[in-house]
């Protein structure tokens, strides 16, 4: 049973430049700037001309949605502990730009999902990938993008199979995250032949020193023999080399931490 490609989600893309889309990971991060912040996804809109701006959404301890990735503050801000132990003005005090000396105390905080989209939803094209790390996160969310209108604009997906088995019933494109070498080998495997079921739309793949071995032009032939699009997140690509790759490959969804470089290459191809 092939998974539908007729999204309306698909038209915003197309109407900003089509496939491969230029997805920013996290906002950027690394040497971009700090991730998962105002800061930076506004960079990716207004600089880079971003299609997709993928987030990673939390609950604080008095349940507000907000974004960061981490379990824990520690990596990205001055803080330390975990987020569902924080209160929402909690959270707010801790500087989300600790570790760049030239945006240090300038007031750069863990933003809310409702500041994110009181600032994006005016962007009349842009797309929103929510990616979620438990269920709880998922009810309140879907809530509040039902609430916004904003159904139609949105991908979701995780890493985790519980997660996943809600995610693949909801109305929005999904994607289930291979995160392991093998995970990656099983659905190369099942798609040399075998029958497969999918209840999603999005086969994600995260690029890594542990799956390399496995991602090719083969790999993103099997997932669009589906019917299902492909997407890529992972450290190399970073690099205009692997970006490429990705685009002479047919990959629909290129998730760098390097929107600008990322920019760069698809402007050359």
């Amino acid at each position: 049973m092939k998974a539908s490609n007729t999204f309306k989600v698909y038209e915003f893309i197309e109407r900003t430049g089509g496939f491969p889309a230029h997805c920013c990971h996290r906002g950027g991060s690394g040497d971009f700037g700090p991730e998962n912040t105002m800061y930076n996804f506004r960079r990716c809109v207004w600089e880079f001309n971003t299609q997709i701006i993928e987030i990673d959404l939390a609950l604080t301890k008095d349940e507000h949605l907000v974004i960061i990735h981490d379990e824990k503050v520690d990596r990205t801000t001055n803080g330390k502990g975990r987020v569902i132990d924080y209160t929402l003005d909690e959270l707010k005090k801790l500087d989300a730009a600790s570790h760049y000396a030239h945006l240090k105390d300038q007031k750069i905080s863990i933003p809310t999902f409702k500041e994110f989209l009181d600032e994006f939803i005016p962007e009349p094209n842009l797309v929103f990938f929510l990616d979620f790390k438990d269920e709880d996160t998922v009810v309140k969310a879907m809530h509040i993008v039902k609430e916004r209108g904003i159904e139609d604009r949105i991908i979701v997906g995780a890493v985790s199979p519980d997660v996943n088995q809600i995610l693949g019933f909801l109305k929005s494109p999904s994607v289930p995250i291979t995160s392991d070498t093998k995970g990656t080998l099983e659905f190369f495997m099942q798609n040399q032949g075998l029958t497969l079921e999918l209840k999603h739309n999005i086969i994600g793949f995260i690029f890594s020193p542990a799956t390399m071995m496995f991602f090719s032009p083969e790999l993103v032939t099997a997932a669009h023999s589906l019917g299902c699009k492909f997407a890529v997140v992972g450290s190399p690509l970073d690099f205009t080399k692997f970006q490429k790759q990705c685009i002479d490959w047919g990959v629909d969804f290129i998730f760098s931490d390097r929107p600008d470089i990322l920019a760069q290459t698809m402007n050359k191809s």
